[in-house]
């Protein structure tokens, strides 16, 4: 199915008022953190699905209202309000409730707002990224949905230094090996870390990170789009993961987690006959498994679960870098188990 492209040509997002946002803007103050909120609040079993420590839950906030949040911290000019108007998915997005997180670059500096719709079952899946508009001194929606198509890298190089963002405490250590993922909560698994939000991304580096020590893990879907990009890096000089075979169930370490956690629990069925309310069927490999609805990670186990996925991608058996191609190439045609 071909995705409808919005042209970034109109003054909606002007990048030369794109700006870092200051840490005590009322957009960042007035916001309603997860380390506020009761253990139940809907967007704080949200977090544990996520396998979000609790002693990070002051770096998300919770949307209740999704309408009245862009009504409040949004620049809603006569274009984008007809881009929300007639977007289905926006209309969708006033019947449920969002957890955001501040978007930082290598210095920790302020430089998107992101939202994610709260959803255990992972059938609805809405994101909004947002910049700081320093003139306006709203926030702009990023409204374009990336096409499956390479054309795009030229749009977003115009925005790169706000576009790739990590959700950490900490300042991005540019001396040590950076692992760079394509989504954010896969991200969060790894301290020294950042997110270039997609697969089209990771062709424009922002260049405080190029010629750096950067590990790329992308999605285990094995598409084109994943091998022409996994190619390309490779070719610019940067290190590749690739998914070990016994990993290939899983699209990514989301997944893996996921499995990690129920498995150390116990929570598994052969069969869907008879299920307990409240659990989701999965399938791993040819079998059939099924996860409760709200996952209650320790700390400790969540601390246990990054050791481990930090072993499997610093692996020398799991990266191809000095511009091995030929490996890549090999590893990345196995046939799935």
């Amino acid at each position: 199915m071909k995705m409808m492209n919005m042209i970034l040509e109109h003054d909606y997002l002007n990048t030369n008022n794109l700006n870092i946002l200051n840490e005590n803007s009322s957009i960042v103050n007035e916001q309603i953190y997860l380390n506020t909120l009761s253990p139940d609040n809907i967007s704080v079993l949200y977090s544990k699905n996520r396998f979000i420590p609790s002693i990070e839950r002051d770096l998300y906030f919770y949307v209740e209202n999704i309408e009245e949040w862009f009504n409040k911290y949004v620049h809603l000019d006569e274009e984008t309000q007809k881009y929300l108007n007639d977007n289905t998915d926006f209309q969708t997005a006033k019947t449920v409730n969002f957890m955001g997180f501040f978007g930082k670059d290598a210095d920790s500096n302020i430089i998107s707002v992101v939202l994610r719709n709260i959803s255990f079952g992972g059938t609805f899946r809405l994101y909004y990224k947002f910049f700081y508009d320093v003139q306006k001194n709203k926030l702009i929606l990023y409204r374009n949905q990336l096409p499956y198509s390479w054309q795009d890298i030229k749009t977003l190089s115009s925005i790169k230094e706000f576009y790739w963002h990590r959700n950490k405490k900490n300042k991005l250590n540019l001396e040590t090996p950076i692992i760079v993922t394509e989504g954010q909560y896969d991200s969060q698994f790894f301290e020294n870390s950042i997110a270039a939000a997609g697969i089209v991304s990771t062709m424009i580096i922002p260049e405080k990170l190029k010629k750096r020590n950067l590990i790329f893990v992308l999605d285990n879907t094995r598409t084109s789009r994943i091998y022409r990009a996994s190619i390309n890096l490779l070719k610019m000089g940067y290190t590749v993961f690739t998914w070990p075979q016994r990993m290939n169930p899983f699209k990514d370490f989301t997944e893996y987690a996921e499995y990690y956690y129920w498995a150390k629990i116990n929570t598994f069925y052969a069969k869907d006959n008879d299920l307990p309310d409240g659990l989701i069927p999965k399938i791993v490999g040819s079998v059939k498994l099924s996860f409760q609805k709200y996952a209650d990670p320790t700390d400790e186990l969540i601390d246990e679960m990054k050791n481990n996925l930090k072993k499997i991608v610093l692996s020398g058996d799991n990266l191809v870098s000095n511009k091995d191609l030929k490996t890549f190439d090999k590893r990345f045609s196995i046939i799935y188990a």
